[in-house]
């Protein structure tokens, strides 16, 4: 999704994975609505950061 990913990664590593996971969330919903990212990717990172119910609402989006 991030052209420079690796860096992004270890910057957030540092900072702690939850953070890494919220700037990976924005970037995947900004580019959703770009539609350069499926719902079922946004789904996924719900689901990483434990929100089952945005995943579940991203994975519904998915299936329409």
């Amino acid at each position: 999704m991030v052209k420079h990913d690796g860096l992004l990664k270890n910057t957030y590593r540092k900072l702690g994975g939850k953070d890494y996971w919220q700037e990976r969330l924005q970037v995947a919903r900004n580019r959703y609505d770009q539609h350069t990212v499926t719902a079922k990717a946004v789904a996924e990172i719900y689901a990483i950061l434990g929100d089952k119910e945005q995943a579940l609402d991203w994975l519904e989006k998915a299936y329409q």
